[in-house]
């Protein structure tokens, strides 16, 4: 099986209380390749951006509680969304939020 390959099937990815403070270093997973992921879990980070996530096409849930994001506007594009948990963060507004399947934020 090849990596790549493998990374499709992963579904959910829990990266809490790890220090995080970038989802884009050479470290990091490279988020386009889990086109199958449902549930991330990125809470109890440093995270200030998330602009990967907006490459899951099939993401469901997304925590990024307990960070230092300004802005989650690419969570918005995530047209699969339903959960977005993105408290204690340093987000200033939500305005222009048009995700249809979202019944929790």
């Amino acid at each position: 099986c090849e990596g790549s390959e493998a990374l499709a099937d992963v579904v959910q990815v829990l990266f809490r209380h790890r220090g995080l403070q970038s989802l884009q270093t050479p470290s990091t997973v490279d988020f386009s390749e889990l086109i199958g992921l449902r549930v991330l879990s990125l809470s109890h980070n440093s995270l200030t951006r998330i602009d990967p996530v907006r490459e899951l096409p099939c993401l469901v849930e997304l925590n990024v509680n307990h960070n230092r994001i300004a802005d989650i506007s690419p969570a918005f594009q995530c047209d699969s969304l339903e959960i977005l948990l993105a408290a204690n963060n340093s987000v200033p507004s939500i305005d222009g939020i048009q995700l249809r399947r979202l019944w929790r934020l």
